[in-house]
């Protein structure tokens, strides 16, 4: 997830060439939001339909409007404009320098899975889910 640019593109384009067909990313990762990761697709020569993009929004992107703003980009980020599968990439936890109640952190990822269900009815994401997630997080 750490790389970007120049390096991301080649690594992307020769992973591709090679026979690789799943590609993992997500909103946060440079790669993502400079191009590199999109450009390396394009640049393999790969068509589209026969990729498997997975992507991942944020947990600063936690909540309905949030994470609804968050998956909009992927329409312009990805190939294509869209996901294969579209993933929330952790569940949100209380930090020190943020405190958020049990409470609040249900009710965003309520609003949070509302998006991606949305998201997924426009086509944005053709499936959805979690990761990193323990069964107390969907409880």
């Amino acid at each position: 997830g750490g790389i970007k640019g120049t390096r991301a593109t080649d690594l992307i384009e020769y992973v591709l060439r090679s026979g690789y067909r799943h590609l993992d990313s997500a909103l946060s990762y440079p790669s993502h939001t400079d191009g590199s990761f999109a450009h390396g697709v394009a640049r393999s020569g790969v068509p589209r339909e026969e990729l498997f993009l997975t992507t991942k929004v944020p947990t600063d992107a936690m909540g309905f409007s949030m994470a609804r703003a968050a998956l909009k980009k992927i329409r312009e980020e990805l190939p294509g404009g869209f996901a294969d599968l579209c993933l929330v990439h952790w569940p949100r936890s209380d930090t020190k320098d943020t405190v958020v109640n049990h409470e609040w952190q249900v009710v965003e990822r309520a609003g949070t899975w509302r998006a991606f269900e949305e998201a997924h009815d426009r086509g944005l994401c053709r499936a959805i889910g979690v990761s990193n997630y323990m069964l107390k997080h969907l409880r």
